[in-house]
């Protein structure tokens, strides 16, 4: 099996994305239809000379159903949202969305989104959050130009979050500089921060991009119209210079 020597992970990702593409909203589907997938690419591949492919096929089966499964067990949670939620968190993530800034807090009651006028909240602060919990809207038709649906509660699922507090108020707290309020997301904020102010503007730019995950609204927008979007996030490329900077270090 060919493909499985030079990328095996490929195939699992296709059996992912071709469930998803199919019908998303029946999540039982998602495992037999990812299985099919992956079977079907494996065996385009095959070659009766090749030995311990069976093997090797078997696991990637098996892997496959384990990370299908965990996708429709995570689509068809429903988390259960309290009647008021008055708690203290971190903020995990703080972006632009639309004319407001989503604003991501952990807390133990949960994950919860609120939506400022403001970007007042910055990664890594410790901040005590109140209001009603609210779910998130499904399908919002019309997300893009190229008339694909985006659904808001997915998107927000993916990253931990239960719900979006409305009516929320939310008081940041002192913070002690100890290891108590040490979070990656606060040393990521830093990291962002002195990108931003230390380098040159592209090159800042870029090393946010890829050391942070935040891009540049400007540099983003210029990458689109040439067609390049894909250098500003994680690739294979990204992969290849971070396995190659490793082998020259570990011989």
């Amino acid at each position: 099996m060919i493909i499985l020597t030079r990328a095996p992970f490929l195939v699992i990702l296709a059996g992912l994305t071709a469930a998803l593409a199919a019908d998303g909203s029946v999540v039982w589907a998602i495992p037999p239809i990812a299985l099919v997938v992956v079977l079907g690419t494996m065996l385009v591949s095959f070659r009766v000379t090749l030995r311990g492919q069976r093997s090797v096929a078997a696991a990637v089966l098996i892997v496959a159903l384990c990370c299908s499964s965990w996708v429709a067990f995570s689509l068809s949670r429903r988390p259960v949202l309290p009647s008021f939620v008055q708690a203290e968190g971190v903020v995990v993530e703080s972006r632009p969305w639309g004319r407001l800034y989503a604003v991501s807090v952990n807390t133990k009651e949960g994950g919860f989104l609120l939506k400022l006028p403001f970007g007042e909240l910055v990664e890594g602060q410790r901040v005590r959050v109140e209001g009603t919990p609210k779910p998130f809207k499904g399908t919002v038709s019309g997300g893009s130009a190229s008339g694909s649906d985006f659904r808001e509660d997915r998107f927000w699922y993916a990253r931990g979050m239960t719900a979006q507090l409305t009516s929320a108020r939310f008081e940041p707290l002192r913070q002690s500089g100890g290891l108590r309020d040490w979070s990656v997301h606060r040393w990521r904020y830093g990291l962002f921060r002195s990108l931003t102010l230390h380098m040159p503007s592209l090159t800042g730019a870029y090393l946010n991009a890829a050391w942070t995950g935040k891009r540049d609204k400007d540099l983003n927008e210029k990458h689109k119209l040439f067609g390049t979007s894909h250098l500003l996030a994680v690739s294979g490329f990204h992969v290849g210079l971070l396995m190659l900077g490793a082998s020259l270090v570990f011989r």
